[in-house]
């Protein structure tokens, strides 16, 4: 199998994933982004294709969502999903972030308030589920060789915001969907397998939970259940659902 042909599964299941409102929202609450409190989050919009014009071909990010504050506020938010390490990627979010900042000024929310000198926050963040540790900087300006960039004004500087799946903090509980994505990530047995998706189960009855329930259930055959070496045994052992 070429390498191109084994990240396809990986990536389009996790794009399954950030492109579902409700996995957003779990995402949110459990791993909550600098300036955004979940709670005060009262929606959550998939934004306008249109948003960039037709003449951007790039894709901004595997995923955009406007996140509509109980303030009246709207804040844009850019989700991009890695499964290896990339030393460009401060540059990438760099991009995505200000083509994001460029379309909302020709094309502000009015009906929100905002306008082409006064546009909404671009919030940004990358998903990362490799086995190695990410080695890329954390800020844009970390990035660029310079002497002493506090020094020079024209020198970008933007966080670049980093949930690494197999090694963030675990909040706890069986309730939240992105925190069970988490543990399902860092199994490393077919044993801690089975443990770790039991939580599924009870998730998969639910009718407004049906494309989640693809979702995890096509992402563990497609790519997990390989890379563990599930035996065939346990396959057939309803190990998922």
């Amino acid at each position: 199998m070429s390498v191109i042909e084994m990240r396809v599964p990986r990536d389009s299941s996790y794009k399954l994933f950030v492109l579902d409102p409700i996995f957003l929202r779990h995402l949110l609450q459990a791993h909550p982004l600098p300036g955004i409190d979940p709670d005060e989050v009262v929606a959550i919009e998939a934004a306008s294709p249109n948003l960039v014009g037709p003449d951007l071909r790039q894709r901004l990010a595997d995923a955009v969502w406007r996140l509509t504050l109980a303030d009246g506020q709207i804040v844009y938010l850019l989700v991009e999903c890695q499964d290896a390490v990339d030393p460009t990627m401060p540059f990438r979010m760099l991009h995505a972030v200000s083509t994001l900042y460029f379309a909302l000024s020709n094309q502000p929310p009015k009906e929100f308030g905002y306008s082409a000198s006064a546009v909404p926050r671009v919030k940004h963040l990358t998903i990362y589920s490799g086995k190695r540790r990410w080695t890329p900087v954390g800020e844009v300006s970390a990035a660029i060789t310079v002497r002493c960039a506090e020094t020079e004004p024209d020198i970008p500087r933007m966080e670049c915001p980093l949930l690494d799946l197999r090694r963030c903090r675990d909040p706890g509980g069986d309730e939240n969907l992105a925190v069970l994505l988490a543990r399902l990530q860092r199994c490393d047995s077919p044993e801690a397998l089975r443990v770790a998706a039991a939580p599924l189960k009870g998730w998969s009855g639910n009718a407004a939970y049906a494309a989640l329930a693809g979702a995890f259930a096509g992402w563990i055959s497609k790519v997990l259940i390989p890379d563990l070496g599930v035996p065939d045994a346990m396959k057939s052992d309803n190990l998922v659902y």
